[in-house]
């Protein structure tokens, strides 16, 4: 972790911008104030009262300036310290009315002030730019609070991963503040895109982790990518990017992750038709998608994509790829532009999905950016053939409940895929090494990862998670390296008190330290040294990882090991 900040330049502007419009808003009715009490002090003290033996006196400041007050206030507490003399009830009278008037102006000037947006505004700002500039531990930035934002926002949360969230949508910001999140996130209604913006936000703070951005804008994502990178080159930046061109231009100057939803539903969805063993594992370790069924359940024939937008064509080139029969619906494109074997049309009526033969089909996958269209493609679809195989692209998250409904056998829920992968990237970045490495492996080899995993956890749920062996996140371990003691992967499922497995776990990679090897599936016996990171699957893993221990106990169980062994 860095240990100086990246000056950004930003400093206290926040709150000095807050004082400057305050100021400028307020001059006319304090100036006001001032010279009305001014004016009435000084008469107060100029004109000689009299004390009730006769003796003359005159008021001290002090004591005009707190009769002008509660006088001019309208509380009145009566004619202090001693009865006023004609001469002073008439100076007092004259000057009632103008001191009670600038209050009720520079009181109504307070009143419009706090009512103003761009006030309000500014005060949210400077309370931002405060809480980010206390952060003392690392942070990740999220540019994008839309649904894919709240869903990334709720995860690393209750991982206990803090977070900065900025969005252009002060609606979006207004949400952030009334959801119950474990931790708190403070939120800025501004244009990420704008680095003056990032600077606020915390982009050169010397905590901040990751950039994510994930806006549904393109451009914005790709200015904000290169921004990050300029203001701070040592930052993580994970990028969504729907365009291929886009894509290109985040991935040449060095933007660390690049999810594209279309290409990675397509990725997944090969996966599913021809290679079960990886896509079993795929699921149970990053499981996306909703309730898909076994490879070995579609049945055989051709597929009929209806849309030939981003997403249609991903799918199109992956299934022919492999030579997989496939006829495109398409009703908004040139004939020119489309493959083949196409018709034109929306799929949403009965006699195109005849005209593309859906009779004999295998599967359809509804790819439009409407979801009313991809609710009625599959719905048709299903009544002409009720054992045809439905995929479909859900584009709104407010519309769950009807996607939920139609029982779609697998659903791209755009949103869900960019979070999912943005916060696997941040909390277990060896899981993509891990599953690059195993898709170039033959199916045998993958099969016998599931049958390692069914003898370990049998059919339950578990938690993919990582491991790194630093100072900061395994103290005890790295001491007990540093010391020369023998430390294995073992040791990181066990209870350290009884010294035995006790917590169902399966080690999936290891990587060594400055290295980019990675060792598929390493044995428990495996020794382990200092910065090397370790991805395990398995259950309660807050409970059992041992960089959570104590040093104590962690020297107890390797005690008890060499007491055993001797």
């Amino acid at each position: 972790m860095r240990s100086k900040p990246v000056t950004g330049g930003n400093g206290d502007r926040s709150t000095d911008a807050v004082i400057v419009y305050v100021m400028r808003r307020m001059r006319a009715p304090l100036i006001t104030l001032i010279v009305v009490l001014s004016v009435s002090l000084l008469g107060l003290v100029l004109i000689p009262g009299q004390e009730p033996d006769g003796t003359p006196w005159h008021m001290s400041f002090f004591e005009a300036f707190y009769f002008v007050s509660y006088t001019a206030t309208t509380i009145g507490f009566g004619e202090l310290p001693y009865p006023f003399n004609a001469a002073q009830r008439l100076w007092v009278t004259f000057m009632i009315y103008p001191t009670v008037i600038a209050w009720l102006y520079a009181f109504g000037a307070i009143l419009s002030l706090i009512q103003d947006p761009v006030f309000r505004h500014a005060l949210l700002e400077s309370a931002y730019s405060r809480h980010v500039r206390r952060i003392k531990t690392p942070f990740h930035l999220v540019c994008g609070y839309g649904d894919t934002g709240q869903i990334l926002v709720r995860t690393l949360s209750q991982e206990n991963q803090q977070m900065v969230v900025i969005d252009i949508d002060q609606g979006a910001i207004d949400e952030l503040r009334i959801e119950e999140l474990k931790l708190f996130v403070p939120g800025l209604s501004a244009d990420a895109a704008k680095s003056a913006h990032l600077i606020k936000a915390g982009i050169t703070h010397p905590y901040c982790h990751t950039v994510v951005a994930i806006t549904d804008d393109d451009r914005a994502n790709l200015k904000i990518a290169i921004s990050s990178k300029l203001l701070n080159p040592k930052v993580q930046v994970i990028c969504r990017a729907e365009s291929k061109g886009i894509e290109d231009n985040m991935a040449s100057f060095g933007t660390d992750r690049i999810i594209n939803p279309f290409n990675s539903f397509a990725d997944t969805l090969e996966v599913f038709l021809f290679s079960a063993e990886k896509f079993r594992l795929r699921k149970r370790l990053f499981d996306c998608y909703t309730n898909p069924k076994l490879p070995q359940q579609v049945a055989q024939g051709h597929w009929i994509i209806c849309g030939f937008g981003r997403l249609g064509q991903a799918v199109y080139q992956r299934l022919a790829s492999h030579g997989l029969p496939t006829v495109v619906i398409e009703a908004n494109r040139p004939v020119e532009s489309l493959p083949e074997a196409h018709v034109i049309g929306r799929g949403t009526e009965a006699v195109t999905l005849m005209e593309a033969d859906i009779l004999h089909a295998a599967g359809i996958v509804a790819a439009t950016d409407d979801d009313a269209d991809n609710l009625s493609i599959i719905m048709t679809a299903r009544e002409l053939h009720p054992r045809l195989y439905l995929v479909g692209r859900q584009n709104v998250r407010a519309n769950d409940a009807l996607f939920d409904a139609a029982a779609i056998h697998m659903r791209m829920q755009i949103n869900r895929i960019v979070a999912n992968h943005a916060t696997s990237f941040i909390a277990t970045p060896l899981f993509h090494l891990f599953m690059a490495q195993v898709q170039a492996r033959p199916e045998p080899y993958v099969a016998g990862i599931n049958t390692r995993l069914n003898n370990v956890m049998g059919e339950a749920e578990g938690d993919l998670w990582q491991l790194n062996l630093t100072v900061d996140d395994a103290p005890a371990i790295c001491r007990a390296i540093a010391n020369g003691q023998t430390m294995m992967i073992r040791h990181l499922i066990m209870d350290p008190w009884s010294c035995v497995v006790t917590r169902p776990a399966v080690p999936l990679a290891l990587q060594r330290h400055g290295t980019d090897e990675v060792v598929l599936m390493p044995e428990l016996t495996t020794q382990l040294a200092a910065g090397d990171s370790i991805l395990l699957f398995g259950r309660d893993h807050k409970v059992c990882l041992n960089s959570r221990f104590s040093i104590e106990a962690v020297e107890f169980m390797l005690q008890n090991e060499r007491a055993a062994m001797a």
